[in-house]
């Protein structure tokens, strides 16, 4: 049985620099090149590229490929999508972490490769430069004004032929561009609350003017702003109304760029020509949320595709986007609609395929999916139903489990894929196989499962094993076919949250059981165990109060027989700040070897518990166990602590002992497992910001050695027969991961302090 969890969201392989001061351990640290190269998924249709959800896409060729790459920032960073021209986007590059407001693309340095300012939402309103470097890399971020805001847009507002930098937001600035991405900077006039800024020649002068929507600044929230052609500018026209979105085109061939603002409010597109002087409105029957443009159907007029926002709360609701052609004459056709999922945050439109004709691709992001979707272009002004261009990387509970023995873990992972108030819960599971450090996606199942819980065990004795995933309202059991597709082999409706499982063999017939505890449904929590192999039937089921969180299987007592460990987080809720009564525990179930187990022996009481692992931590040979428990600090403030009990090899257990290398910080993820080769486990922890490793000694005493970096999950991967496994962590509990390759000497693998 193997069993490791995680929760993340974007999986790769990120190859990072050596560790500083670490003889004989040749390592990667979390906090060395600002630019990371996710290595591709590659699979049998698009390829996965776990864009995170962010508030602006952009299309450019940032590699001068010759090929439409997508751009996407947002809440986790930005992230770049390499097209190969055909509609697929084969690598990934992150190019800086943490949230992000806004984004303009440009050359800014004339070397021809296309640059990217970003606004910073931490520390808020910072302005960054990353230098594309050439070669999909990226330069550190720069810094390139003092000046506090929210939106940035580029385009030559002097006339020098290189592009400056227009930014907006407390403060008003200019940034002229000297050369080389050097910049003077001009103060502006303040222009208050800001919702959105476009570049454009609005009276055909031949200077860059700009246009801008604010949240009513003196009446007025839709102005064009004059440029003089030295980059000083004047209000030139104006009208009040909330446009929080805008792009701008010339739609009418008159050579002078048009206004096109978005109303969600007024559930409508206004498009004003001759500055703001001509209106139009084009209704429609949901709120719009952005726009893009571009000539869909080689016609030569620009036309508007209009994005709509396409969740209300928590739930799905069908929309589409809505594709307005434009006739010549200032008027549009009936929109053509293109169904769409999931809220929008960002559209852009480009040639992603090489057949000559505009696609369009999303960003997508609910509160359960982050992803980016491409619809293709027909030429004609349809367009074909949307794809995930992520072909979904684990981005739930997941592990790294040995699947098929050869040595090599593959990582296994689920993906909530949707939600239907009258279907319920959609989810996928699917798997990642390590192929010369490239990882290769496998589409496993789609599951009507909220996942609680991943697991494998070999459930009869083939020496392959299966998959279980276990959430609200039951559990599934897929199994590897000859063919190599997954087939259900076994399902379990339970009507109640399954809060966690394990694969235990109860009674040494070498085919492995599942274990799983219930927290919520028509009947009490309890701990139940269902065979498998004998079509199902419950073998073992005892009753559990408070509800339990966390179940693991472990020989607590040198018999040679699986145990079983749970813990409880208490009755009250993991969810609401509130202060918890400190009810829950620390459990041990001992096997018997038949079948049956022994009284529930309450190891700790009164106290709320999570994360629990079993194993020989201090080297003497005998089990231990390390669980984390969760303090009450006061409203809005969560603290942690791990302990550890060590066993006597009996069945018994010391008194509770806190890991000091871990006390006064709060871990976000844990993990046991023998990284170094030396038989003995050791405790890898993440915090918000660093990586731990932590080593016990027979005395007592625990060590550790840290690396900088932000901590989330983390997976502990095999890549090899008989080889020391590698860390894969994740950032911030979601985002990128970085790997920490299992290439340590087993003298040197951990420093001490």
């Amino acid at each position: 049985m193997t069993r490791y969890r995680a929760f993340f969201v974007a999986v790769a392989i990120v190859p990072l620099s050596s560790f500083a001061g670490a003889p004989g351990c040749i390592g990667y640290t979390l906090d060395a090149p600002q630019s990371r190269q996710y290595r591709a998924f590659e699979g049998p249709s698009a390829p996965t590229s776990p864009i995170h959800a962010g508030k602006t896409l952009t299309a450019a060729d940032i590699d001068n490929d010759g090929f439409q790459d997508v751009v996407a920032a947002g809440a986790n960073g930005i992230d770049i999508l390499f097209g190969d021209g055909t509609g697929k986007f084969a690598d990934q590059l992150h190019v800086s972490d943490g949230p992000v407001d806004d984004v303009a693309i440009a050359d800014l340095n004339g070397d021809g490769l296309p640059d990217i300012v970003a606004i910073s939402q931490n520390p808020s309103g910072v302005v960054n430069l990353f230098r594309n470097r050439g070669r999909r890399t990226f330069g550190a971020a720069e810094r390139v004004s003092e000046a506090i805001v929210s939106l940035v847009t580029a385009g030559d507002f002097t006339n020098d032929g290189r592009t400056d930098l227009l930014l907006l937001g407390t403060d008003t600035r200019l940034l002229v561009n000297e050369g080389d991405a050097r910049f003077n900077e001009k103060i502006l006039p303040s222009i208050r609350g800001p919702q959105a800024v476009a570049p454009g020649d609005f009276d055909g002068d031949g200077h860059l003017d700009f246009v801008v929507a604010t949240l009513f600044q003196n009446g007025v929230s839709l102005a064009i702003y004059k440029n003089d052609g030295n980059g000083s500018f004047v209000v030139a026209d104006s009208r009040p109304s909330n446009f929080p979105a805008l792009a701008v085109a010339d739609l009418n061939g008159d050579g002078r760029d048009d206004v096109i603002a978005l109303s969600p409010a007024a559930q409508a597109l206004f498009i004003f020509t001759h500055g703001l002087t001509d209106e139009s409105i084009v209704q429609f029957d949901i709120a719009p949320a952005a726009v893009i443009t571009g000539d869909f159907n080689h016609d030569g007029r620009i036309d508007v595709a209009v994005i709509p926002r396409s969740v209300t709360s928590d739930v799905k609701v069908p929309a589409a986007v809505r594709v307005l052609l434009n006739d010549g004459t200032e008027h549009f056709s009936s929109p053509v609609q293109v169904p769409v999922n999931g809220y929008v945050a960002g559209a852009a439109a480009a040639d992603f395929d090489g057949d000559g004709n505009l696609d369009l691709a999303l960003n997508s992001d609910d509160y359960f999916t982050y992803s980016v979707s491409m619809a293709r272009g027909k030429g004609d002004g349809t367009f074909r139903t949307f794809e995930r261009l992520d072909v979904a990387p684990p981005t739930g509970y997941s592990l790294a489990a040995d699947l098929n023995g050869d040595g090599v873990d593959e990582i296994v992972g689920t993906r909530i894929t949707g939600y239907d108030p009258s279907a319920g819960w959609a989810s996928e599971i699917a798997i990642l196989r390590n192929n010369g450090g490239r990882f290769v996606r496998e589409h496993v199942a789609d599951v009507p499962i909220l996942p609680r819980a991943l697991v494998t065990g070999d459930i009869d004795a083939d020496g392959r094993r299966e998959i279980a995933v276990a959430g609200f309202a039951g559990a599934i059991i897929f199994k590897e076919s000859a063919d190599g597709s997954w087939i259900e082999q076994s399902r379990y409706d339970t009507g109640a949250w399954i809060e966690d499982a394990t694969f235990i063999d109860i009674d040494g017939d070498h085919r492995d059981d599942l274990a799983f505890v219930t927290s919520s449904g028509p009947e009490p929590p309890r701990l139940v165990i269902v065979s498998p192999a004998r079509g199902g039937v419950t073998v073992f089921s005892a009753p559990m109060s408070p509800p339990p969180r966390r179940l693991i299987a472990s020989d607590v007592n040198g018999d040679g027989i699986a145990d079983l460990v749970v813990t409880s987080w208490g009755s009250g809720s993991r969810i609401i700040e509130l202060p918890p009564p400190n009810d829950g525990y620390l459990s041990v179930f001992i096997g018997r070897g038949d079948g049956s187990f022994g009284p529930e022996l309450r190891l700790i009481d009164g106290q709320n518990f999570d994360s629990v692992y079993a194993g020989d931590f201090d080297g003497d040979g005998n089990a231990d166990i390390v669980v984390r428990r969760f303090l009450w600090a006061g409203l809005s403030a969560r603290v942690n602590e791990t302990l550890i009990l060590r066993g006597d090899g009996r069945g018994h257990f010391g008194s509770a002992e806190r890991v000091e290398a871990l006390s006064g910080v709060f871990v976000v993820g844990l993990q046991a497992d023998d990284i170094d080769g030396d038989r003995v486990l050791e405790l890898i922890a993440t915090t918000n910001d660093s990586v731990r490793v932590v080593k016990f000694d027979r005395g007592g005493r625990d060590h550790q050695v840290e690396y900088a970096g932000t901590g989330g999950a983390v997976l502990i991967v095999r890549t090899g027969r008989d080889t020391i496994p590698s860390v894969i962590v994740t950032e911030s509990g979601y985002g990128s991961l970085a790997l920490f390759p299992g290439v340590c000497s087993r003298s040197r693998a951990v420093r001490r302090r």
